[in-house]
């Protein structure tokens, strides 16, 4: 999908010769220096587990150095193996490999010695050398006994013969009876290992590697776990295992891990989990999980990974905010030239909106083609939304009508809806009521809303049958009742006025007035509210009248809110008095600013109407009133501060604000 991250694998792709960091001696077999670990964990933290756009490779190389001068070899060859690795290493990278491998041979470090010979071998960051490749590969031979020195013997033995072929022939014979030989042991160890007691034994030897963190062991766990292999089946375990191997960088537990998550195994179902290891699956190079990301669209992959952004786990939620930050379409582009339709398609959209590179229309009409003539019906129908609308390309409505109906053909409604529209007003074809109408209507037999309120426009136009017009009056209503708020305000509109075949209706009118109403339009509230307090269409209903006057208040009305407060001071009309209510709409208003509630408030709160009794909230509102210039309110602050009631007493201030008040009422 989006990214082109070099990952630094090496450390991962050899498990247990790297692991042996953990022991206290050299691969030699000297004591190391406890300063080791220390310059070891320096070079991790600027190398190892740095991200890749925060590498440091000077300061990684020194703290190196300095661990293998303390016994500790392994950091000079892990900056060398990953330099080796790099998918498109530079010349520049190789010499840094070869001079980190140089260094660790130099210090005694035997997967040094052997990597540093392939690059004699090879030509890696410096030139051919046979001869010294040979040296290199019999260090390794003389000091390892293992797996790694019979390698090396190997290859002292080729590189010998590039020039005696009889000696070539013989080891080629050699080699293939070597080979024989080892499958041979190998269907022996396989057929042991499909015993019971071979499960067992392979079971227990993966749970102590995986305990000691090795990552090929934790994933072999998940696979026994999931399977019940030496086992009872464990498929929440499996996913434990294979998540512990994901996070050490093994690729196939990555694509696992997404698998557990997007089908349910072993936890709940979660598209944003199973996308989150599918997506480092990818990055990492893993092509099935390639192909799986390249289907997710871009406004997908953004919502799941803020999804995973919320997460608790801060590591998770770093790393998904790191994948958002740092998308790219690297991904995407290598898809769609290799011919993948869903790659093209979110390609195309990456340049519409600018995800990961810049915002290129040019590009993204390319792409929509390309996806569009392959057959991508998605893309045909947008490929006339950009011939229609002219974007990245000159516009051209001939175009846009052929892959709307391109698309239409092949089953995509909203490039259906785009056709009719193109018969109602004649664009890129000749007008054709008749056609729009009929494609409309089976629109509307789909269930599809805008082509429901669409049939508005050919109620006004008058250039339908009475039965054309009865079915277009029938499906726009079905808008309505549906929700939509423009064709409720248009019938509305028709029913108040009455259009062409459809006749003024007073009633209907206030049925479409109180959709709009109910949906939270604050003129129709208002209206509604008039039509029931004034009996227009209906009967007198105050009830109902203040019904809508509350729901207009709800939303910040301060007109209604003063109404309201005043009906339920004192009742009115069948609506009683109501001291609750009155204080809440008092304090709505006072909240929102209106100065004359504030009085209103501070003698509710200090008489207890409505509310419990609150001295000092009363003495607060009331004291705003008299600061803002409310004769009343002054008055009885002046009291308060006398009596000490919701404040201390304070004859300064009673005085101050009895001359105030008598200064004001004049």
């Amino acid at each position: 999908m989006f990214f082109n991250r070099n990952k630094k694998e090496s450390a991962k792709k050899t498990a247990d010769k790297n692991n042996e960091v953990k022991n206290d001696t050299t691969e030699s077999g000297a004591k190391i220096d406890v300063d080791a670990y220390d310059y070891y964990k320096l070079f991790e933290k600027y190398f190892k587990y740095a991200p890749d756009y925060e590498i440091h490779y000077e300061e990684a190389l020194e703290y190196a150095l300095k661990a293998a001068e303390c016994g500790l070899e392994l950091g000079l060859y892990e900056i060398g193996d990953y330099y080796l690795r790099l998918r498109d290493a530079t010349d520049a990278d190789k010499e840094k490999a070869f001079n980190a491998l140089k260094a660790g041979a130099d210090l005694g470090g035997i997967l040094s010695k052997f990597s540093l010979a392939k690059c004699y071998e090879q030509g890696a960051g410096t030139e051919v050398d046979i001869e010294k490749a040979i040296y290199w590969y019999n260090e390794v031979a003389k000091n390892d006994k293992e797996s790694l020195g019979d390698e090396a013997k190997q290859k002292v033995e080729e590189l010998k013969s590039r020039n005696d072929s009889a000696l070539a022939e013989k080891l080629a014979e050699k080699k293939a009876k070597e080979e024989a030989e080892a499958r041979k042991k190998q269907k022996e160890l396989d057929d042991y290992y499909n015993t019971e007691e071979g499960k067992q034994e392979l079971y227990n030897r993966y749970l102590s590697g995986a305990l000691k963190g090795y990552a090929v062991s934790q994933y072999s766990l998940g696979i026994c776990n999931r399977e019940g292999r030496g086992t009872a089946v464990d498929k929440g375990l499996a996913l434990r295992w294979f998540t512990a191997a994901a996070e050490n960088g093994h690729l196939e537990a990555m694509y696992e891990t997404a698998r557990c998550y997007e089908n349910g195994e072993g936890t709940a179902v979660s598209k944003p989990m199973a996308f989150y290891w599918y997506l480092r699956a990818a990055e990492d190079g893993h092509e099935v999980s390639k192909n799986i990301v390249n289907q997710i669209t871009p406004d997908e992959a953004i919502d799941y990974l803020n999804s995973i952004c919320k997460s608790e786990s801060e590591k998770l939620s770093s790393d998904a905010q790191r994948l958002k930050e740092h998308i790219e379409i690297e991904l995407y582009k290598d898809g769609a030239e290799n011919g993948n339709i869903d790659a093209m398609r979110n390609l195309s959209i990456c340049y519409e909106e600018g995800l990961g590179t810049d915002a290129n229309l040019s590009k993204a009409f390319y792409w929509r083609g390309k996806a569009a003539e392959a057959g991508d019906t998605d893309s045909q129908y947008h490929l006339g939304m950009y011939y229609k609308k002219g974007t990245g390309t000159e516009k051209d409505e001939k175009q846009a009508f052929y892959w709307f109906r391109t698309a239409s053909e092949n089953g995509h409604i909203d490039a259906m809806y785009e056709l009719a529209s193109c018969y109602e007003f004649g664009i890129g074809t000749t007008a054709d009521v008749d056609v729009a109408f009929y494609l409309f209507n089976e629109l509307g037999l789909k269930g599809y809303l805008p082509a429901k309120y669409a049939m508005g426009d050919l109620i006004i136009a008058e250039d339908l049958t009475t039965e054309q017009m009865e079915i277009a009056l029938y499906w726009f209503e079905q808008a309505g009742e549906a929700g939509y708020s423009d064709s409720q305000g248009m019938l509305y509109t028709f029913y108040t006025y009455g259009i062409n075949t459809v006749s003024k209706d007073e009633k209907k009118a206030l049925y479409w007035l109180e959709k709009l109403a109910e949906g939270g339009d604050k003129e129709s509230q208002r209206e509604a509210y008039r039509c029931y307090n004034e009996g227009i269409g209906t009967a007198v209903d105050k009830k109902k009248a203040v019904y809508y006057l509350e729901k207009m208040g709800e939303s910040g009305d301060m007109d209604a809110q003063i109404v309201l407060y005043n009906i339920y001071l004192a009742g009115e009309d069948g609506i009683p008095k109501n001291d609750k209510k009155n204080f809440y709409w008092c304090y709505k208003l006072a909240e929102s600013g209106y100065e004359e509630a504030y009085v209103n408030l501070g003698i509710s709160y200090l008489n207890g109407n409505g509310t419990a009794k609150d001295s000092r909230k009363g003495f607060y509102w009331v004291k705003k009133a008299a600061e803002v210039g409310d004769v009343k309110g002054m008055e009885i602050l002046s009291r308060l501060y006398r009596d000490g009631r919701g404040t201390d007493v304070d004859m300064s201030q009673y005085h101050h604000w009895q001359k105030m008040w008598k200064q004001n009422q004049q």
